[in-house]
Order: C-alpha cells, then sequence, then structure tokens
C-alpha cells in the first residue's frame, strides 16, 4: 500500500508538472503565430480572394507547434524514468533511453499524429472562416483582425488562431449573436460573463452592441475557448505521456535483464472521483499478466494500459482519463 501511494503521489506530481508545460506550449506556439501574422498581407489575399495564400500565412505549422511536440515527449521521457528510480537498490542498474526504437517510434506517431491532426484542422477552420468572411462582405481589414486577434497591450488576443472547427463555428455564431441581439448568447457557457450586463442591457433597450464591443466581447470568447482547449489537450497528453513512457520503461527493464517479464502483473487503477467514467471505476482492480495482456473494459474495448489507444479504443474512453496503472514486478539482483 505504501508504495501504491508513493507512486500515485510520484504521478500526481509528474502531471502537474506537465499538464503546466504542455498547456503553457501550446498557448505559447499559437500567441506566437498570431504575433507573427503579417495583416498586411493576410488583408490582401482575402481582398483578392486567394483562401490558399491567406492560409500560407495565417496557418499553423508544425514547426510552430515543435515546442508543445517536445513538451508531451518530455513527459514521456518522465514517465520511463519512473521505472528505473523504482528499483530497488539491489536491482541490476539500469536507466531509460529516450531514442530508443519505439521511444522514437511513439514521438513519431503518437506526437506526430497529433500535430498533424491539429495542423490540418487548422488548415479547414481557416478555410472555412475565410470562406465565411468573404460570403458575408466583411472588409478584409477587419477579416485579418479577426482571424489573427486584435493587440492588447503586446500581444494579439481573440482570434481564430489555435481554435479548433468546432470552437471556431461557436465563436462565429456568439459574434452573429451579439450583433442581432440575440439572447442565445447567455447560453455559452466559456462566454466572459462580466460583459453580460452589457448585453443584456442592448437586448432590453434594442439598441445594437458597437461594433468595438462586439469585438472585445467576442475577443474574451475566444480567448477562454483557446484556454479550454489547451487544458484539455494538456490533461490528455500529459498522462498519456506519462502512461506510455512507463510501459516503454518496463519493456526497456526487460530487455536490459533487470526485470523478469514472467512475473510482471499489471493493476488498473481508477481515479475514483465523480468525474471517473462508469466503465473505468468498473475496471478499477482488474489484472492482467505479462506486458502484452490486454485490459478489456465493459464496452469491449481493449487497452494495453489507461489511455491507451493503439488497440482501437475510442476518443470517449481515453480523453481527460485519470487512471492509471499499478505495475508489480520482480526486479532482479545486479549482485
Amino acid at each position: 500500500m505504501a508504495n501504491r501511494r508513493r507512486l500515485q503521489n510520484r504521478l500526481a506530481e509528474l502531471l502537474k508538472q506537465y499538464d503546466a508545460s504542455i498547456q503553457a506550449a501550446f498557448l505559447e506556439a499559437i500567441r506566437n503565430k498570431a504575433n507573427s501574422i503579417n495583416l498586411t498581407d493576410l488583408a490582401a489575399a482575402i481582398e483578392a480572394r486567394e483562401i490558399d495564400r491567406a492560409l500560407r500565412i495565417a496557418g499553423v505549422t508544425r514547426a510552430d507547434l515543435f515546442p508543445f511536440d517536445s513538451a508531451i515527449s518530455s513527459a514521456y521521457v518522465a514517465g520511463g524514468q519512473t521505472i528505473a528510480a523504482a528499483a530497488p537498490a539491489f536491482a541490476v542498474s539500469f536507466g531509460f533511453d529516450g531514442r530508443a526504437t519505439r521511444a522514437e517510434a511513439w514521438a513519431r506517431d503518437h506526437v506526430g499524429g497529433l500535430v498533424t491532426n491539429i495542423v490540418d484542422d487548422q488548415v479547414q477552420m481557416l478555410r472555412e472562416t475565410i470562406g465565411t468572411q468573404i460570403a458575408g462582405g466583411v472588409n478584409p481589414r477587419t477579416a485579418a483582425l479577426d482571424i489573427a486577434g486584435r493587440t492588447v497591450g503586446n500581444a494579439r488576443q481573440g482570434g481564430y488562431i489555435g481554435l479548433s472547427r468546432p470552437q471556431a463555428g461557436y465563436l462565429r455564431n456568439a459574434r452573429e449573436e451579439l450583433a442581432g441581439l440575440d439572447a442565445n448568447y447567455f447560453t455559452r457557457k466559456l462566454r466572459d460573463r462580466r460583459f453580460d450586463g452589457i448585453v443584456r442591457k442592448a437586448i432590453d433597450a434594442g439598441k445594437p452592441l458597437a461594433q468595438a464591443d462586439i469585438d472585445r466581447i467576442a475577443a474574451r470568447y475566444s480567448d477562454r475557448m483557446l484556454k479550454h482547449r489547451a487544458d484539455t489537450i494538456a490533461r490528455t497528453e500529459s498522462i498519456t505521456a506519462l502512461r506510455a513512457g512507463r510501459r516503454e520503461g518496463m519493456l526497456q527493464g526487460i530487455e536490459g535483464g533487470a526485470i523478469r517479464a514472467e512475473t510482471v502483473k499489471r493493476i488498473w487503477n481508477s481515479t475514483g472521483d465523480a468525474r471517473t467514467r462508469a466503465d473505468h471505476m468498473t475496471m478499477n482492480g482488474q489484472e492482467v499478466n505479462g506486458m502484452n495482456e490486454p485490459f478489456t473494459l465493459p464496452d469491449g474495448s481493449r487497452m494495453l494500459f489507461p489511455g491507451d489507444t493503439s488497440l482501437g479504443a475510442a476518443a470517449d474512453q481515453v480523453i481527460q482519463c485519470r487512471c492509471f496503472e499499478e505495475l508489480r514486478v520482480d526486479f532482479l539482483s545486479g549482485r
């Protein structure tokens, strides 16, 4: 029980650390991209209806997201290092090789795949947003400002850059609601409620909001959605990387002759709070043998560890899951 508690405490420390670093890396990458956009060039591309050129100017690239990529990979290495760190003094000495073939493959396939999905989603989001702006006759300069964000202090805030396609749709709809004095705006959970009085007063008076107020209110809604996205990605990816790294650490320990493969037992541990999925509560305490036997969830999903998607588990079993895998091993003596 003491070892289990130490594991929980150590993982909690690492999660707190990498939740913060991954979230910060994502937000910094998006803000740097927004700040780098040449508004004159973007407005000219929109005015000429050259959407592909606009995408080259405003689109988020893999290079833009490299610090985010690196933050996730760092969490993976930290997870791998927890295995060697838990070995008793008598055990065969081993470390963690973050450049091992499987580790490199995980970074390429999982992290690289995530980055590719974000980049591709940004392309589609911007294509739809710019197309809507052109169709609506939005002034090109205004359209460029809406996309990149308006300068507050020394940075741009409140644009479309970094939002997912659905979030961009929410932002467009919120702008329409504010312009049309539509009370449906108040159903938006991530709105900045400090502006509710201004909006309600305008609706009650039937007097349109000033465009500057619409821009300001919509910008804060955008900022909150972007932070929500960053938080969700960070919570999911930090623990996914730590879990995957721990699995790789185990495999390296076995291959290095420090752990008896045939004695490994893996136990599913649920977080056990109100946010825990019912399926995952059911899995609490479920035990499998060795490194290759999967956990089978009540809906039939199979995972090598909580949060694993390599065997086809769907996103609804993975996103923001906080369960972890307890490993019981027999370390071989190095003496």
